[in-house]
C-alpha cells in the first residue's frame, strides 16, 4: 500500500511539473514578444560534392583535401534595453530609548539561606542513600513468595479407559472398523 501511495505521489509531482513548465512557456511567449531576427541569406556551397564514392576515394588517395569553409558568424542578438533597478532609500528607525527600571536599581528582596541551613540540607542528602537501602531491605522482608501448587499425578478415569482400549489388539480393530463405518462416504473421497 505504501508503494502505491509513493507511486501516486511521484505521478502527481511529475504532472504538476509538466503543467508548470507548459504554463511558463506559454506565459513567457505571451508576456515578452521578441522581435524576429533577420533571416540569414543562404550561401551556395562552394565545394563540389563528388558524384560517387569512387570519385571521393580517388580524391582522398591523391591527397586532395577539400577546402574547409568556416561557417559564417552568427549575427548578435539585438541589444536589450538596460533596466536599472532603483533601490528604495532606507528609512531610519528611531533609536530605542533606554528607560531605567526602578526594580533593577533597588534590587529584589531575596533572603539568602544561612550557612547552617545549607549544612543541614547536605547532611540530609548524604544520608538519603542509607535510608533507601534500609527501605529496600524492609520491602524484601515483607514480600512472601507464593506456595508451589502440587500437581496431582492422578489420571482421570475416562483417559485411563481410552488408553486401555488402545493397548489391546481387539479394541484397536474395533476402533478402525468404527472409523471406516462412521467416516465419510467413499463417493466423497478423492
Amino acid at each position: 500500500m505504501e508503494k502505491l501511495v509513493f507511486l501516486l505521489i511521484i505521478v502527481v509531482i511529475t504532472w504538476l511539473h509538466n503543467w508548470w513548465k507548459k504554463k511558463q512557456s506559454e506565459g513567457g511567449a505571451d508576456s515578452e514578444p521578441r522581435p524576429d531576427p533577420a533571416p540569414r541569406p543562404r550561401t551556395p556551397s562552394p565545394t563540389k560534392q563528388p558524384q560517387s564514392w569512387e570519385d571521393e576515394l580517388r580524391r582522398l588517395l591523391q591527397g586532395e583535401q577539400p577546402p574547409v569553409i568556416a561557417p559564417p558568424p552568427r549575427p548578435l542578438p539585438p541589444a536589450l534595453p538596460a533596466v536599472i533597478a532603483r533601490r528604495p532609500e532606507p528609512t531610519r528607525r528611531p533609536a530605542p530609548v533606554a528607560q531605567p527600571d526602578p526594580d533593577m536599581q533597588k534590587g529584589l528582596p531575596v533572603q539568602m539561606p544561612s550557612l547552617a541551613q545549607s549544612a543541614q540540607a547536605y547532611l540530609r542528602a548524604s544520608q538519603l542513600e542509607a535510608k533507601v537501602a534500609l527501605h529496600m531491605k524492609r520491602v524484601e522482608q515483607q514480600v512472601v513468595t507464593h506456595r508451589k501448587v502440587q500437581v496431582s499425578k492422578q489420571i482421570p478415569a475416562e483417559i485411563r479407559q481410552a488408553i486401555a482400549l488402545v493397548r489391546h489388539r481387539q479394541s484397536q480393530r474395533a476402533a478402525i472398523m468404527a472409523a471406516v463405518v462412521l467416516g465419510p462416504p467413499k463417493a466423497l473421497e478423492d
